[in-house]
């Protein structure tokens, strides 16, 4: 949730897009940062943390 986070701090002032685009940037990021140690979850999985209870 903190990538999640800080991928919508880096875009204020823009367009938030969809959850589906949200879902590369994160995922650069993690890569970026983690080199491949931490994976995204499912889609599935993902949309639910994003959207919430």
């Amino acid at each position: 949730m903190a990538a999640v986070r800080e991928v919508l701090r880096g875009q204020q002032g823009r367009s938030k897009g969809t959850v589906k685009g949200l879902m590369p940037l994160v995922a650069r990021l993690l890569d970026d940062r983690y080199k491949g140690a931490v994976g995204m979850p499912s889609r599935a999985t993902f949309y639910r943390l994003v959207h919430g209870p």
